[in-house]
């Protein structure tokens, strides 16, 4: 997948960074701080710690790459989506950031347009595609300064939570096994509560 992305964007510029440890190294909080952002973007990173928000004093907005509330955690919410054998939950999520895992008030949701005849590698680019579109639609709309969704998870389902330890081999099996054998046009089910920005 890395690969993919520095093939596509070779020439995107970079941007100065600093490694911190931790998502809640102090360090990193300093800088935040310091800087004072109006908004402060994450994804993939470990859990922000009460402290560590409060701390940032500030917007931080999440992208999660399942549809929250319904398929909510790690360690990749589209293989958990295989797994179940729910290929119409494999999508995006666009949420505030809060203590809890993947808990927070939802901004955007959207389902991954797909064919249901995808590669898993197809699948995953597609996924990841669609959420950095997603993610930059709805940073633009913050910038420009346009009215954002702001849902309560819990006001739209009570939803699942899957853990990396979960993650095991007879998980990883049944994510293959339902792509290879199952994966199909499929039809969206209509209990599905998705968030729109526009």
């Amino acid at each position: 997948m890395l690969n993919h992305y520095a093939r596509q964007f070779q020439d995107w510029p970079a941007a100065p960074s600093s490694l911190h440890g931790s998502a809640n190294a102090s360090d990193l909080a300093e800088i935040i701080k310091r800087e004072r952002p109006d908004l402060v973007l994450v994804s993939g990173t470990d859990l922000l710690t009460k402290q560590t928000l409060d701390r940032f004093a500030t917007n931080v907005m999440n992208l999660h790459t399942g549809i929250s509330p319904y398929i909510r955690g790690a360690p990749n919410c589209a293989n958990w989506a295989l797994a179940l054998g729910e290929f119409d939950l494999i999508g995006n999520t666009v949420m505030w950031i809060d203590p809890g895992i993947d808990s927070g008030a939802i901004i955007a949701t959207e389902r991954t347009p797909l064919s249901g005849r995808e590669s898993l590698k197809e699948l995953h680019i597609k996924v990841m595609d669609h959420a950095h579109d997603l993610y930059r639609r709805a940073v633009e709309a913050f910038v420009q300064n346009r009215p954002l969704p702001s849902v309560r998870q819990r006001d739209i389902a009570k939803g699942r939570l899957f853990l990396t330890r979960h993650w095991d081999s007879v998980a990883m099996l049944r994510a293959v096994h339902n792509h290879r054998f199952r994966y199909a046009p499929f039809q969206l089910r209509s209990d599905i509560r998705l968030i729109s920005m526009e």
